[in-house]
């Protein structure tokens, strides 16, 4: 009964550990729908990975659709800026603090380049955008097909970023899980070469 419950745990660390693996780094592919409208021959609708977005980097993808028949349209050009609209500077509260291993973060956000290569969901245009700060932000969308090209403006509301230590626990947390299943899978192989001794 022993040797059952540590092997049905052992099954249990190293399902851990595989979903761990496939969650850390998880890239943007549609999510939750921020602006939709029609602007010029164009359906241009944004998302953003997270439901909640937060100071820190966010994945922001762009689906660009044909006005009359809904097609993706593939080859377009897709920009994306970015502005606070807040006047008031950020607290400590509400700035993002990049980790010791980024200590600057990526650029600025004026007309960020999205494309397919970014996204697994090949319909979409995608972009990893940097928000400094919380607040009320407005996403400027620019789309360019042909001889075609459209903008449409939003806002989307940034909350203030996620605790250091609740955002990368993760990666705290896999050599946990490591070291604990390599643990358990030695006394599990130590107990049954002794079971093998005593037959």
């Amino acid at each position: 009964m022993r040797e059952y419950i540590k092997s049905e745990m052992l099954k249990l660390v190293l399902g851990i550990f595989v979903v761990m693996l496939t969650t850390v780094g998880v890239f943007a592919d549609g999510g939750t729908v921020q602006i939709s409208r029609e602007e010029g021959p164009f359906r241009i609708t944004v998302f953003t990975a997270s439901a909640v977005v937060r100071a820190g980097p966010e994945d922001i993808s762009v689906l660009v659709q044909d006005r009359k028949t809904n097609e993706p349209l593939l080859n377009a050009g897709v920009w994306l800026s970015l502005r606070r609209l807040d006047l008031q500077p950020a607290t400590t509260g509400e700035a993002w603090v990049p980790p010791c291993c980024r200590m600057k973060s990526t650029g600025g956000l004026n007309r960020l380049k999205a494309g397919h290569e970014a996204a697994t969901n090949k319909l979409l245009y995608a972009v990893t955008a940097t928000l400094p700060a919380a607040g009320e932000w407005e996403i400027k969308t620019e789309v360019q097909n042909g001889n075609d090209t459209a903008s449409i403006t939003g806002q989307v509301r940034v909350s203030p970023p996620t605790p250091p230590v609740l955002a990368y626990w993760p990666f705290f947390f896999l050599p946990v899980v490591s070291i604990g299943g390599y643990i358990l899978h030695f006394n599990l192989r130590k107990r049954s070469a002794k079971s093998q001794d005593f037959l």
